[in-house]
């Protein structure tokens, strides 16, 4: 089972408590800014982050990703609800781990998710 937090609405948040329970995962904590997140990320150390790219907070998603990539190197996953190509490629940008566009999909969700968890960890044991 792998310890997931994410930064969502609470439509989203139920879809992926849905999805990630059917899947033998938990939705370990929910925010709504990333500012919160950081604090929850440095108290229980999640394998990874879900991250909806239309909530912020005090910190830009692009600056939490990077921080998380190089402090705590925790693979974050964009969520786009919206997925026009203009978002798509700007989140692209910020080098995220993997990238789901439509979360009402449980096989788009649970196939990104194991994806990155096993590149990542495959990437670990590289090192």
């Amino acid at each position: 089972m792998k310890l997931i937090i994410a930064v969502a609405d609470e439509q989203t948040e139920a879809k992926l408590k849905e999805i990630l329970r059917k899947n033998g995962n938990e939705l370990e904590a929910v925010c709504r800014k990333t500012d919160i997140l950081i604090d929850y990320v440095e108290i229980l150390r999640p394998d990874m982050i879900i991250m909806d790219l239309e909530l912020t907070g005090k910190f830009k998603t692009a600056e939490v990703t990077k921080y998380f990539n190089e402090v705590y190197n925790i693979p974050v996953v964009y969520l786009i609800n919206n997925s026009a190509h203009v978002k798509i490629m700007n989140a692209l940008e910020t080098n995220p781990f993997g990238l789901i566009t439509d979360p009402d999909d449980d096989r788009q969700v649970n196939f990104t998710l194991e994806l990155v968890y096993n590149k990542f960890s495959e990437s670990l044991h590289l090192l």
